[in-house]
């Protein structure tokens, strides 16, 4: 008899245990859904946000290319001509180191902001199981 009140006894435990595992795994699979989605999310507007600047940049610089030929037609000489170039030259250097530093910081941000989710789900889970 007392073997099967020990045995109760361990059967219960188990299944209290099994119970309790089964639980922090269920929050730990969603709790990593949960991450998995808000990095996506944030991931996907960064994204957009980057191609949108991009397109912006690149309809700017069509626009110069565009007033830069309007105007070498209205030229009247090769010197005009030259200093036309040379100015549109200039102009589109600085435009584009610009354009070039505007992204750069953008997809910095964006892989920041990507990587926060992950970074703080992974400290978090690590500072629950210690």
């Amino acid at each position: 008899m007392t073997e099967n009140i020990t045995a109760k006894k361990f059967g219960e435990k188990s299944a209290a245990h099994i119970k309790d595992a089964s639980a922090k795994l269920n929050a730990a699979v969603e709790q990593t859904t949960k991450l998995i989605e808000n990095t996506y999310a944030t991931t996907t507007k960064g994204i957009k946000d980057y191609n949108f600047k991009a397109i912006e940049f690149a309809q700017v610089n069509s626009d110069a290319a565009f007033d830069y030929a309007k105007q070498l037609l209205s030229a009247k000489s090769h010197s005009e001509m030259l200093e036309l170039w040379t100015t549109h030259a200039r102009k589109q250097f600085e435009v584009l180191t610009e354009q070039t530093k505007e992204l750069a910081i953008l997809g910095q941000r964006v892989t920041t902001e990507a990587a926060e989710p992950l970074s703080s789900g992974v400290t978090k889970s690590f500072s629950q199981a210690a």
